[in-house]
Formats: structure tokens, sequence, C-alpha cells
């Protein structure tokens, strides 16, 4: 009994997909990689510094999206300003 089970183990093992294009550990981000985004509303005083901080990732994000969910406050531009003009970042009305 134990002699199948190996043998389909190892059957099944040799079926599986392999992952061949994935890059090696430590290579640098690809294009396309990953997209953050940051839901805020009234959140002028803590947003620039998680902006800064997710577009100094290493890997490189492929963009932030800062969602502004009606704030009363300048969350949306203390986001614009703390992607001093970075094209990865976006701030979008909720809506």
């Amino acid at each position: 009994m134990w002699g199948g089970a190996l043998a389909l183990a190892v059957w099944e093992r040799r079926r599986a997909p392999r992952v061949t294009d994935a890059p090696p550990a430590g290579a640098p981000a690809r294009a396309g990689g990953v997209s953050v985004v940051v839901p805020a509303r009234d959140e002028e005083r803590g947003i620039g510094a998680a902006v800064a901080s997710l577009l100094a990732q290493e890997p490189p994000v492929a963009e932030v999206l800062v969602v502004d969910d009606g704030s009363t406050d300048g969350t949306a531009e203390a986001a614009r300003r703390a992607g001093g003009g970075d094209l990865r970042l976006q701030v979008v009305p909720a809506g």
C-alpha cells in the first residue's frame, strides 16, 4: 500500500506545473509590480509619511493610489506634497 502511495506522489509531483519565469531572490522588481491602495479620510497628519514610505520601498511599488474619502482637512494635498511629483502616485476622490 505504501509503495502505491509513493508512486502516486511521485507521478503527481512530475505533473505539477512549474514556475520557471519567477525572478531570482533579490532581483529588482519588474515593471507592473505591486499596486498599493490607501483609503484615507481626514488623515492630513499621517498621510505624508505613509506615502513617502510606500514610494521609497525596495523593490519599488508600481503605483500608489490614495483614495480620499471626502476628507475635510488637507489629506489630498498632503499626499500630493509627499509624493513630490512622483508619477507613481495618484490621489483620487472616492465615489
